[in-house]
């Protein structure tokens, strides 16, 4: 097991997590690394309610999107990529949370899919760890760049561990266009290289902006082999819908703030210890005999 040389959350056997809340937690709880503050478990049952209410009113002409999990982006040498939806409980950014908070305990959201360019790992790894994210997301870039290192050196590298991502755009239109960016990426087999890049440039608090000529030096830092083309994907309107129908599955679903994660069932959410990740994923892997 790995351990982390920061100091232990300070909640009851449940270390609690930073995570970036929707817009409209924002004036309540403005973006800060590292603070731990704790509602209880009705507050947050009551903001998921009011999401889903919200989000179904706005998108009554809508059919619900379906609960499978939807097939990744694929390469651009592959074809087209196809809608990918997110879904998952409610997290808040204030709450302690390591166990379900909506009754979705065991399900699997994991896509599976061998040609899946927004995933990390075998696809026959023992165990899966689905991550929701947004570019704009500061406690986001937090966990990437103090945690997801070390996470796939042990486990990912090794092949006990796949890691797949979902995007939502929670933000405005610079988290829609950073979404269809790293989407762009994806199609170029370069998803983690510019997720990577992306969040080594964001700011330890607030919502860093994310104008065109930003994703296109992202695009050129992280090494995205044909950049004429990523330009183009930038308004590629299959990607620009399927941020837009990954965005709407997980509000449905009552993810209500970023990083998000399910390990095999298991959540955790919020920007939580590396203690806090290295326990649930060991304890999957006993659990399949690893």
């Amino acid at each position: 097991m790995l351990h982390d040389d920061r100091p232990a959350a300070q909640s009851d056997n449940q270390p609690a997590g930073a995570s970036h809340p929707n817009p409209a937690q924002q004036a309540a709880a403005p973006p800060r690394r590292g603070r731990y503050l704790f509602i209880t478990g009705v507050a947050v049952a009551v903001f998921a309610a009011v999401v889903i209410a919200g989000q179904l009113t706005n998108n009554n002409t809508q059919q619900p999107p379906s609960a499978t999990p939807p097939a990744a982006e694929t390469s651009a040498a592959g074809g087209e990529g196809t809608t990918e939806d997110s879904s998952n409980q409610s997290v808040d950014p204030e709450a302690d949370q390591v166990a379900p908070a909506t009754g979705q305990e065991g399900i699997d959201h994991a896509r599976h899919d061998p040609d899946d360019t927004m995933a990390i790992g075998d696809i026959d790894a023992p165990v899966t760890v689905v991550e929701w994210t947004d570019l704009r997301c500061s406690y986001c870039a937090a966990f990437m760049n103090d945690t997801f290192e070390a996470l796939k050196t042990h486990y990912i590298d090794t092949g006990l561990v796949r890691w797949e991502f979902y995007d939502v755009a929670y933000f405005g239109d610079d988290s829609t266009q950073g979404a269809i960016a790293a989407r762009a990426a994806a199609r170029q087999n370069s998803f983690e290289d510019f997720l990577r890049t992306a969040y080594a440039a964001a700011p330890e608090r607030g919502l860093p902006d994310l104008p065109r000529d930003k994703l296109l030096q992202f695009a050129a830092d992280a090494g995205v082999p044909d950049l004429d083309l990523f330009e183009q994907d930038l308004d590629n309107p299959d990607l620009i819908q399927q941020v837009k129908e990954s965005t709407y599955y997980a509000r449905v679903n009552a993810v209500a703030g970023v990083p998000f994660f399910n390990i095999d069932g298991t959540v955790i959410g919020g920007a939580q210890s590396l203690e806090t990740f290295t326990k649930a994923i060991d304890e999957k892997l006993a659990a399949a005999g690893r």
